[in-house]
């Protein structure tokens, strides 16, 4: 896939046979934008429309019914997110929360492999963070505390967090954080929301940190990592 592509998901997803309709519904996004992002890059990339013709399901073949047994699982699935505000685990406390987990690893492998039929993966689209492990929603919410976490002590303290040379506890967690973003930025490892959400909550953090930090001249709403399942792991 192309380093300059701007929707890689996209065009991974119309690269395993899915139509643009179901891509602009599954990654909640305009049709117009997803039709003609798609159409240009299947023009500058051949092999894109290519391989979407290889994978998309035969044009004339025998509908088949999502099975009984499949839509259950489903409804248990939906039902159970409404009620706890999470995807079931393995080793959950709920009735039949172990069950449930294990028919949701089974979608999300089926996923991952791109054997997933259409209709059922436009079905559990519905279901919000549905292909995101529960660690990964975890490290993601762990990492938007640390950004808070950051943004307070710089207000507090008017200067960066230290790891070496700190003054408490607290503040060398947040040091080691800050330098390990800083790494995995050097080393192209950061996602580009991930430097994004950093540089609003923390102009200067990619820089000299034995500076003072000042506070940036507009401020707003702190900013947030992605939603789960759209970015790598950067706890």
């Amino acid at each position: 896939m192309s380093q300059e592509s701007l929707h890689p998901e996209w065009e991974l997803m119309y690269r395993k046979g899915l139509p643009f309709g179901l891509i602009a519904k599954l990654c909640k996004a305009p049709r117009s934008i997803v039709d003609l992002y798609l159409q240009r890059q299947a023009f500058l990339h051949p092999s894109l429309q290519e391989e979407h013709e290889r994978n998309r399901p035969p044009r004339l073949m025998t509908y088949q019914p999502v099975p009984k047994i499949w839509l259950e699982h489903f409804e248990a699935l939906r039902s159970f997110s409404r009620k706890y505000g999470r995807m079931p685990k393995k080793s959950g406390p709920e009735p039949g929360e172990n069950t449930l987990a294990g028919w949701l690893g089974a979608q999300r492998s089926e996923f991952r492999l791109g054997t997933i039929r259409p209709e059922m993966l436009e079905l559990l689209g519905t279901i919000e963070a549905w292909d995101v492990p529960a660690r990964t929603a975890a490290d993601r919410q762990r990492w938007q505390r640390r950004l808070e976490d950051l943004q307070v002590f710089l207000e507090r303290e008017e200067r960066w967090p230290r790891y070496r040379g700190y003054k408490s506890e607290p503040e060398r967690v947040l040091g080691v954080w800050l330098h390990t973003q800083k790494q995995k930025h050097r080393n192209g490892d950061l996602p580009t929301s991930y430097e994004q959400a950093l540089s609003r909550a923390a102009p200067g953090w990619d820089g000299n940190l034995r500076h003072h930090w000042s506070p940036p001249e507009t401020t707003g709403p702190l900013p947030h990592v992605p939603e789960p399942g759209t970015e790598r792991n950067s706890a």
